[in-house]
């Protein structure tokens, strides 16, 4: 399993545990105790039961679904950290395939969600930004 990862929904809840669930005085309780936003790097620790046990940029252990995560070698991680990431301000944001939109919609992310930048010299389209997403995709918003 590679070293790091990066949050590859919207947003995937992190458990304190293994176990999505636990009871307590006799009430049925959820054992989330975090959400992981798009884009967030996290350094993989291992696996367990099948859950992977992350720890978040912020220094946070938890677990979290594999299919949440998109893995990365430290080449990989270094080069998603040198794409000069930028966090989504705006409560929503849909990153489109093409400026314009009639695009398709690559990914709905929420406020806090993180999104790579492109060079410069990427040609100019009024009103939209091209940006880059984890997994080498790139797209555009306004």
């Amino acid at each position: 399993m590679k070293e790091y990862a990066v949050i590859h929904r919207s947003t995937a809840a992190i458990y304190a545990s293994p176990e999505k669930s636990y009871t307590k005085d006799g009430q049925l309780l959820s054992s989330i105790s975090d959400d992981g936003l798009f884009g967030n790097l996290c350094r993989v620790l291992g696996e367990e039961q099948g859950f992977v046990r992350i720890m978040s940029h912020y220094g946070y252990i938890g677990y979290i679904s594999p299919d949440d995560l998109l893995f990365m070698d430290a080449e990989e991680k270094d080069r998603w950290l040198a794409s000069e990431l930028m966090v989504v301000k705006a409560l929503c944001l849909d990153v489109m395939s093409a400026p314009s939109v009639q695009g398709v919609v690559l990914a709905s992310l929420p406020g806090g969600a993180v999104l790579g930048t492109l060079p410069e010299e990427v040609p100019s389209h009024p009103g939209w930004t091209q940006v880059l997403l984890p997994d080498g995709q790139q797209g555009w918003v306004t």
